[in-house]
């Protein structure tokens, strides 16, 4: 898709051009919105980004998980623990190990005690050792 090799040549303006010419049908495709929503957090915009997610009527976990690793990326990942909490479906492991990294960068009071409320009500099939040792690290 031309989209994803504008993600990958940061070519903003050719994307947007791409993304303008889009159907009303095609906008609504989660594969195009996951598109999308890559291309403007690799772009570095976030306002873009943040809209088009908010639009989203029904969010997978991939959809989150591109998300925090976005905002994240973009020195943001305060704000995933914003969306973290705002969240309306249970989180896999992947989303949850994304969460855990901006937990990480951010290395401060509120993630220590998001952090550790996270692990404690994180069902057991979503553990695993990488999780618990990044929830580890966090809390040394």
């Amino acid at each position: 898709m031309a989209i994803k090799a504008c993600t990958i040549s940061k070519d903003y303006k050719h994307g947007i051009r791409i993304q303008q010419r889009l159907s009303s049908t095609s906008r609504n495709n989660c594969y195009i919105q996951a598109t999308l929503l890559c291309f403007y957090l690799e772009c570095k915009d976030i306002d873009n980004a943040m809209h088009l997610f908010s639009s989203i009527t029904n969010k997978s976990n991939y959809m989150y998980t591109v998300m925090f690793k976005g905002l994240i990326t973009n020195n943001m990942a305060e704000k995933v623990l914003d969306l973290f909490g705002k969240m309306k479906i249970e989180p896999n492991q992947f989303t949850l190990s994304t969460s855990f990294n901006a937990c990480a960068v951010l290395n401060n009071n509120r993630v220590m005690k998001t952090g550790k409320k996270l692990l404690d009500e994180m069902p057991e099939n979503h553990r695993n050792d990488n999780i618990t040792h990044q929830l580890q690290q966090l809390t040394c």
